[in-house]
C-alpha cells in the first residue's frame, strides 16, 4: 500500500516523503521508484470536483484508487506488484483491441509484428519476417524467440540460440540479462521493470549501452561475455576503413538502434545483431473511446512553440524573461511582473495569491462583489495591492500577486481582503479577512485560501476597538477574530490616527481608502475613479441578462444571466433535463459526471427535495468539448427503522450537446444499478461481470460500470462520497446528510430512518414518543402559548393540595415514624415535578423562538429538564410504595424491626430512591439529549438521540419504575388487609371470605392509591408496545399521547386525598396544628353551628307562627326567637 500520510507529501515508504511535484518528473527520487513507475500524467487535477483531486485532498492513497480501470491488461505495469498484468485471462478487450493469446492482455493492431514485445510473452511478434537486426533464421518463427543462454554460450553446436514463447514472461530467466523477463521482472533497488536494460545475475540492471562497451557493468562481467559472439555464417571481421566490427565486439560506428542491447556485427550488411528488441514506453490513452459518444473522435494535441525573434539576433535573451523595444539603436527592456531591473535579470520578491470566495449559501449577498487586496506592514502600512472582482455567475479561481517594497521592510506582514457591494454610489463593506504572512524571508510565498462567509448574520460584524476621526471598527470572519479600523476619506494608520491628502481619488465618485487606493462607485474605473465605464449602456448581456460594469479596464464587465441562460453574454441556452413521475417522498441528487481522456469529474449536481411530480434540472454546456460524453445518474434512498439504503439508478447519456437543450425522462425509464461493493471482486473481474447480471449498470467501490455491450463491463473512475456533506454529518439519529453543490454548505438536506423527523432528524421516538416530539408534531413551527394551560392547571391545582399535604406531614406528631416522612418528601417531590413540567414547556417555547440562548446554559436545560421529571416520576411511585411497606411492616411486626420504621431509616431510604432513579434516568435521558441548530442557525432544539438498542433499554426502565411500584403497593395493601381480616375473624367468629371482604371494603383506600397508579399509566405502558412511527400521521393518536402523557402526572396531585382525607389522625393534625387548619376548622366549626342554629330557628318559627296563627295572628314579636338564637349562636 502507499499511502500519503502528511497532506501534500506522498509515502514513498516507511521512512521517504517526496512531494507531490516530484511525482513523475522523470526522475527518480523514491527509493524504490514508485514516483515514476505510476502513470501519474493521468493525475492531473483539472477540476475540484474530479476524482483525481478529490484522491489528493484524501490522506490515504491506495493502489486501487491509482490505477484506472482501462490500464489493466494493457501491457504496461502499473504498479510496483505487477497485479493490474496478471490474471488477464479474465479479462475481456474492448472492441478496438486485440486479446494476445496466452496472458489475455490486450494490444493494438498496429503493434503485430512492429519488432516490440507488448503480450508478455512476445507471442505478438511470432510469425513476423526475420529482422535484418536480430539473427533468429536458426529459431523457428512460429513459437520462439531469440534468446542467448548460457548453455549456449558454453556449447553453441548442441545448443540453439531460442526460446519457446510459453516460456517467455514465465517469471523464471532463461536469457541473458533476464530479457524473457523485461515486462514482469523488476530491478534491485528501484522498483522498475527492466524493460530495455539489462539485468545481471545479482538483480540490479544497466542501460542498455552500458552492454558490450568494454567495461564489466556486472560484478561478474556476464554484460559483456557474449560480445566475442560468431553466429552461424556472420563472423565478425575487420574492415580497413570504415569499422563497424573491433575485437570482436560492436562498436559505435556500427549503425545503432537506441534502447537495444547489441551483441555483434552482421557480416553481410555491416548493422549490429540486436540481442533483443526495443521495449515500448507506456502510451497513454487519449480518451475512453469506449465510453465517448463518437468512437472515431479523437482528441488533438496542441503544441506551443516559443517565438524566436528573427530581427535581431544579436539581443536574443536579452532581457531574460521580458522583451526589449529597441530605441536609438539601444534595446529597452519592459519586465514581467515577477521580474525587475535594466534586463529583467533580477526576481521580485512577491506573494502569490490563489482565492475563492465561498458565498452561494449567502442569499442576502450580491451577484457582484468587489475585492481589494491589501499587503500591510505591521497591520499599518499599506505595501501594496491589488483588486478584482467576484461573480457568482463564475466560480473560477482568482490568481493575483503583490509584491514587496524595494528595499525590502522587515516587519510583520499580512494580507487583507476587503469584500465590497456597490450598488452606484452605495458602497458597502461587507466582508473581511486577514491572513498573516508567516515566512516573508522567502522569496516568493504562495496564499492559497477560501473566504468562507458565515452562515447567517450581517458582516462584518462590529467590535469594541476604538477608532478615531469617526473611523469604523469591524472584526475579521475568520474563526479567530482580529479587530481591524475602516478609516474615514483622509485618515489612515491602525485606529485612524494619520492624515493624508485625499486628492488622488475622484470625491464624487469613489471611497477613497489610502493616498492612492480608491474604491470606485458603480461605472468608473480604477485607479482613481474619474473615467466612466459606459460598456453597459449598449446592452452586451443577451436573453435579459444584467450587465455590470467592472472597473478593472474599459469595455470590461461582467453578466449575471437569467436562470435558464449561461455563457459570458448569457447567450446560450442551458441544458435541461426534466424528470417526470417521481415517486420519491424523500430527498434526492442528479449528477452529471462528464469523461474526459482518462478522468471523470463531476459537472453538476442537483439537490431536491420531495413534494412534486416532475423536476427540472439546468445543466452547463461543456464549451470546447461538445463531443465529450456526460452520464447522468440519480440517487434516491429508502429508509427502514434503522439503516438508510441508497439507490444508484443510470438517467441518461448525453452526447451531442450542440442541439439538444431540453430533455425529458420518465422516473420508471431511469435503471437502478446494481450495488456490488461488498463482493470484494478484483477490478479484473469486473469485465466479464455483465455477462452475469440483466441490470443496466452496477458499480463498486471506486468504479460505476455500464453494460452497454454485454460482452464486457465499460467501467470507468467513480467518487460515491461526494452527495455526503463535507461539512460532516448534522444529521441526528443515524440520517444521512446528502449535498447537492458541495460548495454551498446550505444545499444540504438529512434523509431521517423511520421514527425519526425533524430538519436534522432530530426528534426521534421508535416507541414511546417523547413531549418534545408530540409538542413539535402539533406545533412544528411555533409553539402555541395555549400548550402552557394544562401545565400551568397542574401546578396550579397541585400547588393548592401538595400545599396542604406538606403542612400536615410538617407537624411533628405525623413524622414520628417512617410513614410521615416518606409522604412529606413525596409531597415535595410531587410539586417539584409539577414545576418543572411548566419550566419544560416553556423551554420549549423559548427555543422555538429566534432568541439567543447561552450554550452552556441551553444545554444544562435541555439535558436535564426531563431527566429530573422522569426522576421525580418514578421517585413519587417509589415513595408511595414503601408508604404502605412500612404500614404493612407495623401490622407483621407492630413491636418487632422498630429501626425500620424511623423517620432517619426513612430518609436513608429516600436518598437511595433518589439516587437509584436519578442515577438511572441520567444514563437514559441525559446522555441522549443534546442541542442542535438547523442549517441557518436561528434557533436551538432540544433533541433526543437514541439508538434502537438503547429505546429498548429506556422502554424497560420505564416498565420497572412503572410496574413494581404498583406491585409491591398492591402486595403490601393485601398483607394489611388479610392480616387485618384474619384478627377480626378470630373475635367475631365469622368466615373468612366474609371478613375478607369487609376489610376489602373498609380499607379501600389502601388500594385506590395503587390502582388509580396503574390506571393512569397504563395508555403509556400500552403505547409503549406499540410502534410510534406507524401513527406520526394520525394527528388524533398524537393528541391521545399528549392527552396520556398528562395524565400520568394526576398522581402527582393525589397525595393529600389518598392520604390525608382517609385518615383520621392525619386530617386532625391538618386541623389542629397547622395554622390554616385551624382556621379553616374554626370557620368551619362556626359555618356549621350557624347552620345548626338557622335550622333550630326556622323550626321555632315554625312553632310560633303554628300557635300565634290560633291565638293571635297580628303579633309582631314572631321573629324574636330567631334573632337570639343567632345571638346565642354568635356568643
Amino acid at each position: 500500500m502507499m499511502n500519503v500520510s502528511e497532506r501534500y507529501r506522498y509515502n514513498c515508504s516507511d521512512k521517504q516523503y517526496i512531494s507531490y511535484q516530484q511525482l513523475g518528473d522523470g526522475k527518480i527520487d523514491c527509493d524504490n521508484g514508485n514516483d515514476e513507475l505510476l502513470r501519474w500524467q493521468n493525475f492531473q487535477c483539472t477540476s475540484r470536483t474530479s476524482n483525481i483531486c478529490q484522491s489528493f485532498r484524501t490522506t490515504i492513497l491506495q493502489n486501487d484508487n491509482l490505477v484506472f480501470y482501462e490500464e489493466h491488461c494493457d501491457t504496461f505495469v502499473s504498479d510496483s506488484s505487477g497485479a493490474d498484468e496478471r490474471g488477464c485471462d479474465k479479462w475481456v478487450c474492448p472492441l478496438d483491441r486485440i486479446q494476445c493469446v496466452s496472458t489475455g492482455q490486450c494490444i493494438k493492431d498496429e503493434w503485430i509484428c512492429d519488432k516490440e514485445w507488448d503480450c508478455f510473452d512476445g507471442s505478438d511478434e511470432l510469425n513476423c519476417s526475420i529482422s535484418e537486426h536480430l539473427d533468429q533464421s536458426v529459431c523457428n518463427i512460429t513459437h520462439e524467440h531469440f534468446c542467448l543462454t548460457k548453455e549456449y554460450l558454453d556449447d553453441p553446436s548442441n545448443n540453439r540460440p531460442c526460446l519457446d514463447y510459453k516460456k517467455a514472461g514465465d517469471g523464471n530467466s532463461d536469457c541473458l540479462g533476464a530479457i524473457d523477463e523485461r515486462n514482469i521482472r523488476f530491478c534491485n533497488g528501484t522498483n522498475l521493470l527492466i524493460g530495455d536494460q539489462f539485468q545481471c545475475n545479482n538483480g540490479s540492471c544497466m542501460l542498455a549501452n552500458q552492454v558490450c562497451d568494454g567495461q564489466n557493468d556486472c560484478s561478474d562481467g556476464e554484460d559483456e561475455s557474449f560480445c566475442h559472439l560468431n553466429i552461424s555464417n556472420h563472423a565478425c571481421v575487420t574492415l580497413v576503413s570504415s569499422h563497424y566490427c573491433e575485437g570482436g565486439r560492436c562498436q559505435k560506428n556500427c549503425q545503432f538502434i537506441n534502447n537495444t542491447i547489441k551483441a555483434g556485427c552482421h557480416i553481410t550488411n555491416k548493422k549490429c545483431i540486436l540481442m533483443s528488441k526495443t521495449y515500448r514506453t507506456f502510451e497513454m490513452s487519449t480518451s475512453l473511446s469506449y465510453l465517448s459518444c463518437n468512437k472515431s473522435q479523437t482528441d488533438t494535441e496542441t503544441e506551443i512553440y516559443k517565438n524566436s525573434s528573427t530581427s535581431s539576433i544579436e539581443y536574443s535573451g536579452y532581457c531574460n524573461k521580458g522583451f526589449y523595444l529597441l530605441s536609438n539603436k539601444v534595446p529597452l527592456c519592459f519586465c514581467p511582473l515577477t521580474y525587475y531591473g535594466e534586463r529583467c535579470e533580477l526576481q521580485s520578491r512577491r506573494i502569490s495569491l490563489r482565492v475563492t470566495l465561498n458565498r452561494l449559501h449567502r442569499q442576502d449577498l450580491p451577484d457582484i462583489v468587489h475585492v481589494l487586496v491589501l499587503l500591510l506592514c505591521n497591520d499599518t502600512q499599506i505595501v501594496d495591492h491589488t483588486y478584482f472582482v467576484d461573480s457568482k455567475e463564475d466560480l473560477s479561481k482568482h490568481n493575483e500577486s503583490l509584491f514587496y517594497s524595494r528595499p525590502f521592510l522587515k516587519c510583520e506582514y499580512s494580507v487583507q481582503f476587503e469584500v465590497y457591494s456597490i450598488k452606484k454610489s452605495l458602497i458597502i463593506l461587507n466582508g473581511l479577512f486577514k491572513y498573516n504572512i508567516t515566512h516573508s524571508f522567502l522569496p516568493s510565498y504562495r496564499l492559497a485560501k477560501i473566504l468562507y462567509y458565515p452562515d447567517n448574520g450581517k458582516n462584518p460584524l462590529k467590535c469594541s476597538l476604538l477608532c478615531e476621526h469617526n473611523g469604523t471598527c469591524y472584526s475579521t470572519m475568520e474563526d479567530v477574530r482580529v479587530d481591524i479600523c475602516i478609516c474615514q476619506k483622509g485618515w489612515s494608520g491602525k485606529t485612524c490616527e494619520y492624515k493624508y491628502d485625499d486628492k488622488y481619488c475622484d470625491s464624487e465618485h469613489s471611497l477613497s481608502r489610502s493616498s492612492n487606493i480608491c474604491i470606485c462607485h458603480e461605472g468608473y474605473l480604477l485607479p482613481n475613479c474619474s473615467v466612466k465605464n459606459d460598456v453597459c449602456e449598449s446592452s452586451p448581456c443577451m436573453n435579459n441578462g444584467t450587465c455590470y460594469p467592472t472597473p478593472t479596464g474599459y469595455d470590461f464587465f461582467s453578466c449575471i444571466c437569467p436562470k435558464a441562460f449561461e455563457g459570458w453574454r448569457c447567450e446560450n441556452e442551458k441544458l435541461s433535463l426534466t424528470l417526470e413521475d417521481m415517486s420519491s417522498e424523500h430527498p434526492f441528487i442528479i449528477r452529471s459526471v462528464r469523461i474526459h481522456n482518462t478522468f471523470t469529474s463531476i459537472e453538476n449536481q442537483v439537490l431536491k427535495l420531495s413534494g412534486q411530480k416532475n423536476y427540472t434540472f439546468d445543466f452547463h454546456r461543456q464549451y470546447g468539448d461538445e463531443n465529450k460524453t456526460n452520464f447522468v445518474f440519480l440517487y434516491t434512498y429508502d429508509r427502514t427503522d434503522i439503516n438508510i439504503t441508497k439507490h444508484l439508478s443510470f438517467m441518461h447519456k448525453f452526447c451531442d450537446f450542440t442541439n439538444i437543450n431540453k430533455t425529458i425522462i420518465k422516473y420508471n425509464n431511469t435503471r437502478i444499478c446494481l450495488n456490488i461493493r461488498g463482493s470484494n471482486l478484483s477490478v479484473l473481474s469486473l469485465a466479464k461481470y455483465c455477462q452475469n447480471i440483466s441490470e443496466m449498470c452496477f458499480y463498486d467501490k471506486n468504479h460505476m460500470c455500464l453494460c452497454e455491450n454485454r460482452n464486457r463491463s465499460e467501467c470507468f473512475r467513480y467518487n460515491h462520497d461526494l452527495i455526503y456533506c463535507n461539512v460532516g454529518n448534522l444529521c441526528k439519529n443515524g440520517g444521512m446528510c446528502i449535498q447537492g453543490d458541495q460548495s454551498n454548505n446550505k444545499d444540504i438536506a438529512c434523509i431521517c430512518p423511520e421514527c425519526t423527523f425533524g430538519e436534522q432528524c432530530q426528534f426521534s421516538d421508535r416507541f414511546l414518543l417523547s413531549f418534545e416530539t408530540l409538542i413539535t408534531l402539533i406545533s412544528p413551527k411555533k409553539i402555541s402559548l395555549y400548550h402552557l394551560m394544562i401545565p400551568i392547571f397542574f401546578f396550579t391545582f397541585g400547588f393548592f393540595f401538595n400545599g396542604l399535604s406538606l403542612l400536615t406531614f410538617k407537624q411533628s406528631r405525623t413524622r414520628t415514624q417512617g410513614c410521615g416522612v416518606y409522604l412529606l418528601l413525596n409531597s415535595c417531590l410531587c410539586q417539584i415535578s409539577l414545576t418543572f413540567l411548566v419550566i419544560h414547556i416553556i423551554y420549549l417555547i423559548v427555543s422555538h423562538l429566534p432568541i439567543v440562548i447561552n450554550s452552556v446554559l441551553n444545554l444544562m436545560l435541555c439535558k436535564s429538564i426531563d431527566t429530573i421529571i422522569i426522576s421525580l416520576s418514578y421517585s413519587v411511585l417509589w415513595l408511595s410504595a414503601f408508604v404502605t411497606g412500612e404500614r404493612a411492616l407495623s401490622v407483621l411486626k407492630p413491636i418487632g424491626l422498630l429501626s425500620l420504621k424511623t423517620p432517619k431509616c426513612a430518609m436513608i431510604i429516600t436518598c437511595i430512591i433518589l439516587f437509584i432513579t436519578f442515577g438511572s434516568s441520567v444514563y437514559t435521558h441525559a446522555f441522549m439529549y443534546k442541542t442542535v441548530h438547523p442549517a441557518d442557525k436561528t434557533l436551538t432544539w432540544c433533541v433526543r438521540e437514541i439508538s434502537p438498542y438503547h429505546q429498548h433499554f429506556v422502554n424497560g426502565l420505564m416498565m420497572i419504575h412503572t410496574t413494581c411500584p404498583f406491585i409491591l403497593n398492591f402486595i403490601f395493601a393485601m398483607v394489611i388487609i388479610v392480616i387485618i381480616s384474619r384478627t377480626k375473624r378470630n373475635f367475631h367468629n365469622s368466615s373468612h371470605r366474609e371478613t375478607l371482604f369487609t376489610q376489602i371494603r373498609q380499607r379501600q383506600d389502601l388500594l385506590l392509591g395503587p390502582i388509580f397508579g396503574l390506571i393512569v399509566h397504563t395508555p403509556q405502558l400500552v403505547i409503549q408496545l406499540l410502534n410510534g412511527c406507524n401513527y406520526l400521521d394520525n394527528m388524533l393518536f398524537i393528541h391521545i399521547i399528549l392527552a396520556t402523557y398528562y395524565i400520568s402526572f394526576i398522581p402527582q396531585t393525589t397525595i393529600f386525598f389518598f392520604y390525608v382525607l382517609t385518615s383520621s389522625s392525619y386530617k386532625a393534625a391538618l386541623l389542629q396544628e397547622a395554622t390554616i387548619g385551624r382556621w379553616f376548622n374554626r370557620k368551619f366549626r362556626d359555618e356549621m353551628m350557624n347552620r345548626a342554629s338557622s335550622k333550630q330557628c326556622e323550626n321555632l318559627r315554625a312553632i310560633v307562627l303554628y300557635h300565634l296563627t290560633r291565638e293571635n295572628q297580628d303579633d309582631p314579636t314572631v321573629t324574636a326567637p330567631c334573632a337570639a338564637s343567632t345571638e346565642q349562636a354568635d356568643m
